[in-house]
Order: structure tokens, then sequence, then C-alpha cells
């Protein structure tokens, strides 16, 4: 029988059941997400929630005064911190900043119209107990996260079991949670709770999952996860069964681990896949040590560029000796390539790619694997001159790797000191998380992308755009009335592509004659459309700022939901953006 958690709202106490001493230190990473704090409040009366949820926030602030407003005025809003405050202030803080989240506590029940304007930016809820009660709660409910990292992390550190970290697991949430390997044999289970299924009754009593728990897992778990890289919440749920959340590990490519975790009746699937996601950062820390155990490391330098990834302290002996036998010590230039396999290509194919991949750059690189992906390093001995070309790489990709077209390469800007890999591997890998903006580029001025590479200088704009906002709303809201809506708007009633006629004009630099080409339409035509825009909306398009202006409102517009190619703001610009924007 699954443990009923604190989730369900009946009684008191904090969102996880443990008690313990606490200490902050500074500002930490975020901790508290949307959907924990929609399931803390759930004992509440919700009159209205955020339809997306990855908000996350690191601590909270109760308003309670008018002072109280007076120094958010001053000092501003922090979009990581959570406010809480009585309906009759919310409209005035959310006013302060574009970015700021609120926990809105109404006394008389009624969604008023300023609530519904900014639904993704609160949570209202109904309430008559006093505003220090529901901050004396909610402090509950982050130091006890505070604390369950803490305590993981203890035993992370003190290289703990595998059961130890499951039980710790299951004492907070009371979950049960099982762990096998890549061949489905029991590895560890929470022996302190019962289990809820006849698959989990028969992983504990033969060691083995079921043969249909099997065949599920490979055939609707891990493709989900290729994509997503995050907790996925199982879509096959019988009646009486709880929900389950999986999470595979995986190892330089290869899939060594599985964790699974049945939720407890009451628990909120969405909040249950965040808390797993904090456990899931500190179980992969612990199974590494096995994975290290039973993997022998051809190349022992490998794992320097790794440790400088993962920003491990190495002195300068270890890491100059190390280094002496690569040609990275020579090196003019470096460029740092990511390819974003998927979760669930074969070994064959992991090894196909990753020997191919030792021919990029005329054989001058380093391949190797990172948490999943296949990185590979390029060198040039030559002059600083010299430049690496996206071009090339995408030519020389095509050449050597024929499966290249199924995957998604992200490429850093080029660098001189080998200690700048760990931004030069964020630079990749957002550059492949903006992927799908430059897709819809390319597609909107009628054109099919020629290669699968993405360079960050190409992707910069959307990421400059995300990082100085942090908010949607905040980028919509700012362009508003906007020129592109109005056109787009006209264009599905009409049929019309307006929008594609100024997109692929401001892209071929106002050349008309090109423009024309390029939509099959006479140049007089192109020219016609574009003046009765200027017309219309008094704009001047040979002035430089306007120009610039517009090809922004279409970065925006890519970013967000304005076409149907499904670019998924909270994806790209908040869950893994979060972690990477650190690093530059």
């Amino acid at each position: 029988m699954v443990q009923e958690s604190a989730f369900s709202g009946a009684g008191s106490g904090g969102i996880l059941s443990i008690s313990g001493p606490y200490q902050l230190q500074g500002k930490r990473n975020a901790l508290v997400t949307t959907s924990i704090v929609l399931a803390f409040v759930s004992r509440f009366d919700v009159l209205q929630a955020p339809s997306k949820t990855s908000k996350r926030f690191y601590w909270f602030k109760t308003i309670v005064t008018d002072e109280d407003v007076q120094m958010l005025i001053d000092e501003g809003l922090d979009a990581s911190i959570l406010y809480i405050c009585t309906e009759d202030r919310a409209q005035s803080l959310l006013e302060l900043s574009a970015s700021a989240f609120l926990l809105v506590v109404s006394r008389t029940g009624e969604v008023p119209a300023w609530a519904v304007q900014n639904r993704n930016r609160i949570v209202l809820i109904k309430s008559n107990d006093r505003l220090i009660y529901i901050s004396a709660i909610l402090q509950n409910l982050f130091t006890s996260m505070l604390v369950w990292e803490g305590a993981l992390d203890r035993i992370v550190s003190a290289h703990g079991t595998l059961a130890e970290l499951l039980e710790e697991g299951a004492r907070a949430l009371g979950c049960f949670m099982a762990v096998t390997d890549a061949g489905f044999n029991n590895i560890a289970h929470t022996a302190s709770v019962e289990p809820p299924t006849n698959a989990f009754a028969q992983l504990i009593g033969t060691g083995c999952y079921t043969p249909d728990m099997i065949s599920h897992i490979e055939r609707d778990v891990l493709p989900r996860y290729r994509n997503a890289r995050t907790p996925i919440l199982d879509e096959r749920r019988h009646d009486g069964e709880p929900d389950l959340i999986h999470f595979p590990i995986y190892f330089s490519g290869e899939y060594f681990f599985h964790l699974v975790m049945a939720c407890c009746e009451g628990l909120d699937p969405r909040a249950a896949c965040d808390l797993l996601a904090v456990f899931a950062e500190r179980f992969s820390a612990l199974c590494a040590t096995f994975w290290e155990d039973i993997i022998m490391v051809k190349s022992p330098w490998h794992r320097v560029l790794t440790n400088l990834i993962d920003g491990v302290p190495m002195n300068d002996s270890y890491l100059s000796t190390q280094l002496s036998l690569t040609a990275i010590p020579q090196s003019h230039q470096l460029c740092l390539l990511c390819f974003d396999l998927s979760a669930d290509d074969t070994p064959t194919i992991r090894s196909h790619i990753t020997e191919a991949a030792a021919a990029l750059n005329g054989g001058s690189c380093y391949p190797f694997a990172y948490n999943g992906r296949l990185l590979v390093l390029c060198y040039a001995t030559s002059e600083i001159g010299m430049s690496f070309s996206l071009k090339e790489f995408a030519h020389d990709i095509e050449n050597h790797i024929p499966l290249s077209g199924r995957l998604r390469i992200g490429i850093s800007k080029t660098f001189t000191n080998i200690e700048y890999i760990r931004t030069a591997f964020n630079q990749a890998l957002i550059a492949i998380n903006f992927s799908e903006c430059i897709d819809a580029e390319c597609i909107l001025l009628g054109k099919k992308r020629e290669h699968y590479c993405y360079s960050f200088d190409s992707i910069l704009p959307y990421y400059l755009l995300v990082v100085s906002t942090h908010d949607n709303e905040l980028v919509s809201e700012s362009i508003k009335p906007s020129i592109l809506e109005v056109l787009a708007e006209e264009d599905r009633a009409s049929g019309t592509e307006i929008i594609r006629l100024l997109w692929t004009y401001l892209c071929l630099e106002r050349n008309a004659t090109a423009a024309s080409k390029q939509l099959h339409m006479h140049r007089n035509t192109v020219l016609y459309h574009i003046e009765k825009i200027e017309r219309r909306f008094s704009i001047e398009l040979d002035d430089l700022i306007m120009r610039t202006s517009l090809l922004t409102e279409f970065r925006i517009y890519f970013l967000t939901d304005g076409f149907a190619h499904g670019i998924d703001y909270e994806r790209y610009a908040v869950i893994r953006l979060h972690q990477e924007r650190q690093l530059l």
C-alpha cells in the first residue's frame, strides 16, 4: 500500500514529511517549482492556477504592509522569488515587474479581471487564514526541501548505497521507488513502502519486471525520454493503480539504470515529476560510481575534458600532464560540437557515429561521450587568423556521417583556452535547444534547411531575448500592438502570405528582385505590398533601426506560439536555460 503524503493537503505540516536542522548558505539554485506550490496549496480552495508550471523559486517573500511594497519599489522584484500577498496589493505588484510571480490570497473567492489577464503569473487561492499563517507553512515547504536535498547530498558525498538513497526518498515523499539495470533486473527498492502493483511485487519476488512491463518501457517510455530528458509520466495507468514516473539513466550514451517512482495517493503527477527530478540528480551521481567500476575507459585523458565541463577542481600539474597526451597545448583555436544522440539508438549506431566523428576536421578532433551526448572537440594548429566554418562543418559531417540527417548538432563559438570548454559546451547545447527557431525561419522563407548543424552565433539573438527577459509575457507585451500580429491574423483570415513576403524582403536585404524570385511573383507586386505596409503602419524600411526592430519582432514571434511550428517556450527558455545560463 502506497503511503499518503502531505501533498494530499489533509492536516498541516510541510510538503515533505521530514524535519531537521538546516542552514541557508546564500542564494541557492531554484528548489521549488510551480507544480510543487500548486500541490502544496491544494489544501486551500484554488481559484486560478497557471496553465504553464515550469517556474522555479529559490525562496519566498511575504508582502504584508505598505512598507513591504515600498521596499519592493525601491529594490525591485526578483523573478526567482515567490511573493505572497492579499488581492488588494497583488495588482500593484504585478505592475512593478513583468517577471514577478505571486501567490495571491483572496478573502472573497472572486476572480478579478486583472487576475485573468495575468493567469500565468499568479496562483489565486481563497482562504480566511491570516497571511502570516500561510507564510509560516510555506516556509516549512521551502526549508523542508533544503533539508531533503542536504540529506540526499550527504548520502552521495559519503558514497552511500542506492538503497539508502531510495529510503531517504521514501521517508520524505512516502512513495515506492525501484531501480533496475538495463536488463530490468532489480538492483534496489524502497523496503519501507509496500509495492503498489503486481509488476513491482514480481520485481521484488523474482528479481525482474514482467515481460509486459519490460515491453512497455522499451516501446513507450524510452523513446519519450529521448526528447524530454526529464522524468517521464507514464501514460498507461490501470484503474486502482498509482501514477508511475520513469527516469532512465544513461552514461556515455549507454542505457544502464532505470528509476521508477509510484506516486502516493493525492500527489499531483506534475509535482511528483519535479520532485523526482531533484531526487534523480543525486541518484544519477551515485549511480556514476557503479558505472565507473564496470566501464573501461580507453583514453584516460578524456576524463580531463569531462571534468573541465563539470567544473571539477584540478591542479595545474595534473591538468598539464593529462593534456600533454593530446595536441591541445599546441592548438591555436578550438571548437566544440555537440551531437544530440537519440536515447533509443542502438550501441551499434552510436559506435558507428562515434567512429565516423573521428574523421571530422581532417582528423584533428577528439570525440568523447558526455551525459548521453557525443562531443567532438576540434582543434587547429595553424595561425590565429583562421576560423572554423559552419558550412565546412556541415559539409564535413554530411560526408563522414551518413546518419547526420537524424541528428541535431550544436556548434560553440571558437575559443583558444581549453578551460573555456565548459562555456563552449553550454553554447553548443543552447544552439540545439533553440534549433527549432532557426528551422522556423527557413520554413517561413520557403526553404528547406540544408543541414542539421546549428551554431551558437546563429541562435544568439534568440538567446539574448530570453536571457534579458526570462518572461514570455514581457516579450509579448513589449511588442503590442505588433505589426506581425496584425499581418498574421489577416493572412489567416484571407489566405494571403504577406508576413512571409515581409520576412523574405528583410532577409534578402530589401532586394525586391531577389525576393520576387524567391516568392514567385512580379517585382512590382513585392514593392506594392511593401509600400502598402509602410504607409499603413507609418514605418520606413530604409531605416536601419526600424529594420532591426522588425527582425527582433520576428524572432520573438518564432519564440512564442505565433507560428504553428510548436516552439515550446517553457521547454527551451525555462527548464534547460535556467541551468545553462549560469555558466555563460
